[in-house]
């Protein structure tokens, strides 16, 4: 995209969700084009969308420091509105966990299974779906116990966090990278976390929603 593509983009995804885009006193986005144009001519650089998938969007932000001056600053946004998910699944008092390998870190992380969010599909639907398609499991009922933001230095994305009861699941699941399927106690998991075995933010915050721990 050029430079003024990424602009175009930035000002209708501004208009579509404002709530991404909200007013802050300590760090104020330049909402003005002629100043952000004017700072990519004198720059070089480039303001605006600067990337799209399905899955997410990168932006580069103008920001106005208390000083008078402009820098930028980045951020990822999903690019669907809903909420993404952190399932956590009980199965006969045990906990269903995921070896599943990660391509953005090249490794293989033990986690809960996870999803991004749909537009238009509620979130305790979103963790369903997902369930289901990740391990084949059938949800008795899903309870949400809080949501985790990740990273927020570098990503807008919350995601909502369910405690899921299941009538049955696929053992045998291999899709999106998982390898393996497995049962485990509260105990085992609160060990594994405690020994850096678990390194999964996203897994581990979930963990530490759960009662009795």
């Amino acid at each position: 995209m050029t430079k003024s593509e990424c602009v175009d983009k930035y000002f209708l995804l501004m208009e579509q969700r404002p709530q991404l885009f909200t007013h802050s006193d300590i760090l104020p986005i330049v909402k003005d084009r002629d100043v952000i144009e004017q700072y990519t001519a004198d720059t070089g650089n480039t303001i605006g969308v600067i990337y799209q998938s399905k899955y997410n969007c990168w932006i580069i932000d103008l920001i106005e420091g208390n000083n008078g001056k402009y820098f930028t600053y980045e951020r990822v946004v999903p690019s669907a509105n809903g909420r993404g998910v952190v399932c956590v699944p009980v199965y006969k008092g045990q906990y269903i966990l995921l070896k599943q390998y990660r391509h953005a870190i090249r490794s293989t992380q033990i986690c809960f299974p996870r999803g991004y969010g749909e537009i238009g599909v509620d979130s305790a639907v979103n963790a369903q779906k997902e369930l289901y398609e990740e391990i084949g499991a059938l949800v008795k009922y899903a309870e949400k116990i809080g949501e985790v933001a990740a990273d927020s230095g570098l990503t807008s994305a919350i995601a909502d966090v369910y405690l899921c009861e299941i009538d049955s699941y696929d053992r045998t699941a291999c899709s999106e990278g998982i390898a393996e399927v497995f049962l485990c106690s509260h105990h085992t998991l609160k060990m594994m976390i405690a020994r850096g075995e678990i390194n999964d933010s996203f897994t581990i915050c979930a963990f530490a929603m759960l009662p009795h721990n």
